[in-house]
């Protein structure tokens, strides 16, 4: 069950490694140097509204947070890249190494901090672990099936392939309010039961960016 409070205990719990031992592939977005605390993103995509801009930045460890040192402005490119998304105030990094793990990472703008500083919001393994428990196994290699009703704030992440089957319902009717979050690059195939579909009942689904609807 991947509520909120989880989340973020688990955050805790692997922030330090992510910030002290990430060591990126070639595919990754970022780079954390250990010796200077400094975690250099070569493009950034600032979303806002219809608009967007690209930048490399810099965040320098301050704590157990990051705080912006340096963006200076690039020219648009296509292919991986960190998004920032102004509506919702998330750094989206999309491949970062701990060990021999690949992880997406989210980071939270601070309300009101000055310079920009971001917490982890979260770190998820961008290989398949597993469904969690408001799911059951896909038919398929690593997707899992979501139907009936989701009573429990939860997010889906890229690392697997959601089958919907049947109405899926977010929330009760007048109850049990629940929100749903679709990390970017999620995918989702739509069962060929039939029937499928989101129902928002008390709580709007919330999509970042990237949700990609597959019909099988």
């Amino acid at each position: 069950m991947f509520k909120l409070k989880h989340i973020k205990e688990k955050l805790m719990t692997v922030s330090a490694v992510l910030l002290s031992a990430a060591a990126l592939n070639v595919q990754a977005t970022a780079t954390y140097d250990p010796a200077s605390g400094i975690v250099d993103l070569p493009v950034v995509e600032v979303l806002s509204g219809g608009s967007s801009a690209f930048y490399s930045a810099q965040l320098q460890l301050v704590g157990d947070g990051l705080q912006l040192i340096a963006a200076n402005p690039i020219a648009p490119t296509t292919g991986q890249r960190n998004v920032f998304d102004s509506d919702t105030s998330s750094v989206h990094v999309a491949s970062v190494t701990v060990g021999a793990d690949s992880f997406y990472a989210k980071l939270k703008l601070v309300p009101g901090s000055n310079p920009m500083s971001f917490t982890i919001d979260q770190l998820v393994n961008n290989a398949f672990t597993g469904c969690p428990g408001f799911a059951l196994p896909g038919p398929t290699a690593n997707s899992c099936i979501l139907s009936g009703t989701i009573t429990t704030n939860v997010t889906l992440t890229k690392n697997i392939v959601w089958v919907l089957e049947g109405p899926v319902y977010v929330g009760g009717d007048n109850t049990q309010s629940a929100t749903l979050t679709v990390n970017p690059g999620t995918n989702m195939e739509l069962s060929p039961f039939g029937g499928h579909f989101f129902h928002g009942v008390e709580r709007v689904s919330t999509c970042e960016s990237g949700l990609q609807f597959i019909a099988i």
